[in-house]
């Protein structure tokens, strides 16, 4: 894949005095493992912007499911950080086109405002309402043959694997998910199991066998359920969507396995990039799992 070109300094710091001053929209209250995730989207995207520049004659887009209001603060440290809408408008390389998904009417206003005020070159679409719902819509915004990047931070199991096929179906889209093994399905898989309809079979895909195949597991302790789940749902997006080189990597809080960040491309090459980025961790303090 050749060296991936980096930039000479870390700009999270930069990023994140763009932010510092409080400019009277609303923000998302976070945990440190928030910044974390978001610090590491931004690696990727600094990196992959900058690398595939002259590989990708088409450019690159970038879609978010969960906008947010494009900044967050750290309850633990009391600062305030750029949220992914705002990582994107200032990517070293501007996106061919930036589109976000944000469900409720004023986080996507607060959204709006700092995406008008950002100085991106990008032109930018922000669409209120549910991502299962609008990702259609979204997904007419990205202009054809280009690379897109993806990015899907839900709070929980609300992204149906439907929607995941309609973006990433015909067309070359890389993607970060969050996937929450720890906090939800954990907790929550015996009543998953029983129910005829469930949020994880939404997530999974209703064409996912994972109740026949959970019946084989014997140790259905907390480890086994994160391990097999993630399985579960990795095998989907190879199988069902083609996606041939996955990484998940385990966030970890209070000494267990928080979520899943579950990368995907098409690509080795994108490979590179997210293992390029997981290699600086924010102040050395991350919680991550290898």
């Amino acid at each position: 894949a050749g060296k991936i070109p980096m930039s000479n300094h870390d700009r999270w710091s930069e990023l994140c005095q763009r932010v510092a001053k409080d400019d009277g929209h609303l923000i998302r209250r976070a945990g440190p493992w928030t910044e974390d995730k978001v610090y590491l989207w931004n690696r990727y995207i600094e990196i992959t912007t900058q690398g595939m520049k002259n590989a990708w004659k088409d450019g690159l887009a970038y879609i978010d499911l969960f906008a947010g209001p494009g900044i967050c603060l750290n309850e633990e440290s009391g600062k305030r950080f750029p949220g992914s809408p705002l990582l994107a408008a200032w990517a070293p390389v501007p996106f061919r086109n930036i589109v976000v998904i944000e469900q409720e009417q004023t986080v996507a206003d607060a959204c709006r405002a700092r995406l008008e005020s950002s100085g991106t070159t990008s032109p930018y679409e922000v669409i209120n309402g549910d991502c299962n719902a609008k990702i259609q819509e979204a997904v007419a915004q990205l202009p054809p043959g280009v690379l897109t990047l993806a990015f899907i931070d839900p709070e929980g199991l609300q992204v149906r694997f439907e929607t995941l096929a309609s973006l990433a179906r015909s067309r070359r889209v890389d993607l970060l998910i969050l996937f929450p093994v720890g906090y939800d399905i954990v907790r929550n898989i015996r009543l998953y199991e029983i129910q005829d309809v469930s949020k994880l079979d939404r997530a999974l895909g209703f064409g996912s066998k994972w109740r026949d195949n959970w019946q084989e597991v014997l140790n259905r302790d907390a480890a086994k359920v994160i391990e097999f789940i993630t399985g579960e749902y990795t095998a989907r997006l190879k199988t069902e969507l083609g996606y041939e080189v996955l990484r998940d990597v385990a966030v970890i809080h209070r000494g267990k396995v928080f979520y899943k960040l579950v990368y995907a491309s098409m690509h080795e090459r994108g490979l590179d990039f997210w293992e390029k980025a997981l290699r600086k961790e924010r102040g050395g303090q991350m919680g991550l799992g290898f």
